[in-house]
């Protein structure tokens, strides 16, 4: 059976899967911003990945369970969230407008509510995956931005 903070790092790397799948169906229904969306889906697999390797070492583990402040039910709420969205998206369409706006605000939720609470006392080891996915998230956000502003421009 798996501790709670395994749980915590299967439910994160759920989170970057579920993000990935998001900006996978944003590649397919925005075929003119394929590669955008593509290229952001290979860094929340990259993402996915790393979290993968924390999550088999029972030393990172255990740090988590200690220190990590992460709330399973509100990481599980923002996996069911994204989903829900992506689900609706898929039945009612969506623009590229929202598509930008929804995936800049899951990104900076992402910095907010969870890569800005590992903080303490971090073993190397995850400081620098912690820091790898703060910032790219930080650079997702900002792309998203950017393209959000391009786009609102043009309506």
């Amino acid at each position: 059976m798996k501790s709670q903070t395994a749980g915590v790092l299967e439910l994160l790397k759920q989170h970057e899967l579920v993000i990935k799948q998001l900006y996978d169906f944003f590649a397919e229904y925005f075929p003119q911003k394929k590669d955008f969306w593509l290229k952001i889906a290979s860094e929340e697999q990259r993402h996915a990945d790393f979290l993968q390797t924390l999550e088999l070492n029972e030393a990172y583990v255990s740090w988590f369970t200690d220190n990590s402040h992460l709330s399973l039910v509100a990481i599980q709420s923002s996996i069911d969230f994204v989903t829900q969205e992506r689900e609706r998206m898929n039945v009612s369409g969506t623009t590229l407008l929202k598509a930008y706006a929804f995936s800049k605000d899951i990104e900076d939720a992402l910095l907010e509510k969870y890569l800005s609470k590992i903080n303490v006392n971090i073993p190397p080891e995850i400081a620098h995956v912690v820091a790898v996915l703060a910032a790219d998230t930080k650079r997702h956000a900002q792309e998203m931005n950017v393209a959000l502003l391009e786009e609102k421009k043009k309506q």
